[in-house]
């Protein structure tokens, strides 16, 4: 029986066959640069940040990234991007006003993007808990 796609560990892109990582971070992690017994890489694994990041998406599926023309990427988002990286602010992790939700080519390679800023590098994230 064939196995259906999985995310990256990373960034949510699809999974190269047999892998964890998409084929930018399975080059990464041939380098060493993202390791299973890494504390962030351990973050991602959780249901919370499953259920959080899917909550994310369904609330903003358009990229949220301002392009040079003044206007809102107009891809669908497929990552959800911390600002302030998880290595630097673990406390930030799940917290919406943190995170961008971001097509494939618009998300960058620098973990974290702290000096971007809201209404001139991407748009406003909506978040609100879901009523159960």
């Amino acid at each position: 029986m064939r196995k259906s796609p999985t995310a990256c560990a990373v960034c949510g892109r699809a999974s190269l066959p047999g892998s964890r990582w998409c084929a930018q971070h399975q080059t990464e992690t041939q380098r060493g640069v993202h390791r299973d017994h890494d504390e962030v890489e351990a973050m991602y694994q959780t249901p919370r940040w499953r259920t959080f990041r899917g909550w994310i998406i369904r609330q903003n599926p358009m990229c949220q990234r301002i392009q040079k023309n003044g206007e809102q990427c107009h891809e669908p988002a497929k990552i959800v991007h911390h600002l302030w990286s998880p290595r630097q602010r673990p406390d930030l992790f799940i917290v919406p006003s943190n995170v961008v939700c971001l097509c494939a080519n618009d998300h960058p390679t620098d973990e974290g993007t702290p000096a971007w800023r809201e209404g001139v590098d991407y748009v406003r994230t909506e978040f609100v808990l879901p009523s159960f």
